[in-house]
Parts: structure tokens; sequence; C-alpha cells
């Protein structure tokens, strides 16, 4: 898939693709242990608990990894070595603050408005302990942006490794005690919390080894740039878009839905999002080479990489939902025969999952150029088709009515990032001259008095 690919970006694409995929296990064998431990109205509880959590953390959220992408990215090729190292510890500082900031939004909302999603009869502890990942969502992402950077993906892969096998045997010994929501919600957090540890370590220690004076700024006053701070003030929005356009299915379907529907349209909607998850990575590891060949103006190169990545997710969409029309409901029968309505809500969820993973790498590349309201222009409208969408299905389908608004979402979202991808593709074309790599080199020794 990759071998027309050069150099780091190769690279960063595999490791992104494995980390994706180590990712993607892990899910499955939660989707197979949470089936086996709740019943499906139980079930349906647990994905409500997840999809809050999400948007909770979108709640308080900026673009830390963006930002990371975007300016440090610039910074290095220019060879300003401090100022990155400033932004890289601004990002972390920020998100670990907001997170919490979302945390404590959260608890209000688990003892005044969880039953207005359907969540009244369980206990809210169980959304505060799988809350916490509201916390250091931010900083995972971010870690994960930094070492895409420095080109360290590989100890990324090895955190989300580790992270993985300490979840699943968490998860395992859960099963073994008889399991419950509360039991699984807490083995899910703590090995998120592990992980995101794990990774802020790594990308530290990368960035120190790449020559940042991590050390030096990691407690300085240096301001960062004034593009930088724009930049985390614009995309306030964007986040909180993206995340509830893409979690207002579910909070639809606990507004319309009894709990088992929910149960099974959030089996179906697990095994949409598979192919999501892996096309993600994909575009993430190479925004960031995109951005540092628009900073260096190699417009030609910029193009060639856009092309080759638009083309591999489109052949990969094609794929992933010939997969799931053909297989889908032996594997969901498979999992769970009581699950087997499912599969027809899968059908249903199949045109919103070739749309938004063909288009998932013009989706980033706003962001990767520092463009904020190009980013928000997508997920916005895409709100306003499901909701509308929603109201004149739902009566007439019930739960299919919500995947059909969910499909509808994703097609106008992906319709509308080709149509700003081109004039960014025109924009390419009027770069200034191609400026040379410049190296960063480590700060020098401070000469202040003792």
């Amino acid at each position: 898939m990759f071998r027309k690919l050069e150099g780091q970006v190769a690279r960063q694409s595999k490791w992104m693709v494995g980390i994706s995929a180590v990712e993607i296990a892990r899910a499955a064998a939660q989707l197979y242990l949470a089936l086996s431990m709740l019943d499906v109205a139980q079930f349906g509880a647990f994905q409500l608990i997840l999809t809050i959590g999400l948007v909770f953390q979108g709640v308080t959220a900026l673009l830390g990894p963006d930002a990371v992408t975007t300016f440090m990215t610039q910074s290095v090729a220019k060879g300003r070595s401090r100022e990155a190292a400033a932004i890289m510890w601004f990002v972390f500082k920020v998100s670990a603050l907001l997170g919490l900031a979302g945390y404590g939004l959260l608890w209000v909302f688990a003892f005044t408005g969880a039953g207005l999603v359907g969540l009244g009869s369980t206990n809210p502890m169980a959304l505060l302990v799988y809350g916490t990942m509201v916390v250091h969502a931010g900083v995972r992402e971010s870690s994960l942006a930094v070492l895409r950077l420095t080109d360290h993906l590989v100890r990324g892969f090895a955190v989300t490794v580790a992270g993985a096998v300490v979840q699943v045997s968490g998860l395992v010994a859960a099963w073994l005690a008889g399991g419950s929501v509360v039991a699984l919600v807490s083995v899910l957090a703590g090995g998120m919390g592990l992980t995101a540890a794990g990774l802020l370590a790594v990308a530290v220690s990368s960035a120190k080894q790449m020559g940042l004076p991590v050390r030096q700024t990691r407690a300085s006053s240096r301001a960062v740039p004034t593009s930088v701070a724009d930049f985390l003030r614009g995309s306030f929005w964007q986040p909180k878009l993206a995340l509830v356009f893409y979690q207002l299915d579910m909070l639809l379907a606990g507004v319309f839905a009894t709990e088992a529907q929910i149960g099974l349209f959030g089996v179906a909607r697990r095994f949409a999002d598979f192919p999501i998850l892996l096309a993600a990575p994909i575009a993430l590891a190479v925004q960031a080479e995109c951005s540092k060949r628009w900073f260096r103006s190699d417009a030609e190169g910029f193009r060639r990489l856009l092309l080759l990545l638009c083309a591999t997710l489109t052949a990969f969409a094609l794929l992933a939902c010939l997969g799931m029309f053909l297989l889908g409901e032996h594997v969901i029968v498979l999992l769970d025969p009581e699950s087997r309505d499912a599969a027809d809500l899968l059908l249903l969820l199949l045109p919103g999952v070739f749309a938004s993973v063909a288009s998932w790498g013009l989706f980033v590349l706003p962001l990767g150029l520092g463009r904020i309201k190009l980013s928000l222009i997508a997920p916005g409208a895409a709100i306003v088709v499901q909701v509308v969408a929603a109201v004149l299905l739902v009566p007439s389908y019930g739960i299919a009515g919500v995947a059909w608004a969910r499909s509808a979402a994703f097609v106008a979202c992906g319709a509308i990032v080709v149509g700003f991808a081109v004039p960014l593709w025109r924009e390419s074309r009027r770069l200034p001259a191609r400026s040379p790599v410049r190296p960063v080199r480590p700060a020098p020794p401070s000469t202040s008095p003792s």
C-alpha cells in the first residue's frame, strides 16, 4: 500500500497503521467481552457512557495535536528549536488544564442531565469513572503528534501495545469475575490513563533526542508565537463541532430509542467505525508531511502526496465497505446471535463509512495548514443535515432512521471537504520558491552569571 510513499512518510504511515491496528484489536476484544458480560440493554447503556465521555472530551478541547503538526513543524523546519519546545509544552499544559475543566462539567452532568439521554437508571459513578479519560485524552493525541514530528512513532507503537495488553487482561479478569458496566468502564479508563502517561514520557524523550531544549523551556515563561495562540483560540469550536457531528447519532438514539434498540445500533456502529479508525491514522501521518512540504514550498511534492493519500483511502474505503457488506452479518452472529438484527443497521451505515474514509485525508488537510475557518464548515453543515434527516426519518423508521441520518451527514461532510480542498490545491500552485530545510540546532548554553 505504501511502496510509493518515500522515506519518513512510509515509516510514519506504517507505524500509525500499526498503532491503529492495535487499537482495533483492543476495540474488538472490548466489544466481544462487553457483549459476553452485558445483555443488549446494558450494552446500550455502556455505549451511551462511551459517547457522553467523548462529547465532554470535546466540550473544552482545542486542536493541540494540529498545533503541534502545523506550528512545531514550521519552527523545526526553520531551525527555531527553543520556539518548537515552547510550543510543545504550551500545548501539553493547555490540553491538561482544559481536560480537568471538562471533567468538572461531566460531574455536573452526571447528577443533573444523564436521564435526558437514557442513563437515568444507570449509576452515575460508571460515567464518572470512564470520564477520567477526558483529562488525558488531549495530552495523548498531542504526544502522538510530537512522535510523528520526531519520527519516533515506533515508541508510540510499543506503548500502545503495552497499554492494550494491560487493558485486555483487565477486561478478561472482569469477565471471569462476572462483569458489570462499572467494572468494564473502570478497566477501560485505567488502561487509557496508563497509555496516555507512557506516550507523554516517550514524546518528551523523543523531542529531547531530536535536539529540542525541552528541559530549558519546561519551566520557562517563554511566550509562544502569537500565531499559535490565535490558532488555539480559533480552534475552540472545531473539535466540538467534529465530536458532536460524530457522536450525534448515539445521542439521537438515546433520545428516540429503547435501550435494546440502542444496543443493536451500538453493535452496528462499532463495526462501521473500524475502517474509520484505520483511515484516521493514515491521514494524520501524511498530514504532518503535507504540512512540511507546504511550509517548505514544495508544491509538487505536496500535490503528489495528497493525490496518493486520496487514492489510497478511496481504495481502502471500497474494500472495507465490500467486506462489511459480505461478511458483516456472519461476524455479528458469531460474536452474539442475539444481535443479529444489527446487521441490517450496518448496511444502512455503509454509505457514510465510504464517504468518511475516502475523504478523511482532505478533512484534516486545512488543519495541517492552519486554516481554522475551513475546518468548521464541514462538521457544522453535517450536524444540520443529521438533525434534519433524523427529524424526518426517525418518526417513521425508528432506529433505522437514525442510521440513515448518520449516513446522510457523512456523505454531506465528504462532499463539502472535497469542495474546500479544491482552492487549497490551486493555492499550492502559487507557493513561493522552495526554501531549504534548516536543521534543528540545540539551544546554546546559558551565559547568565551563577
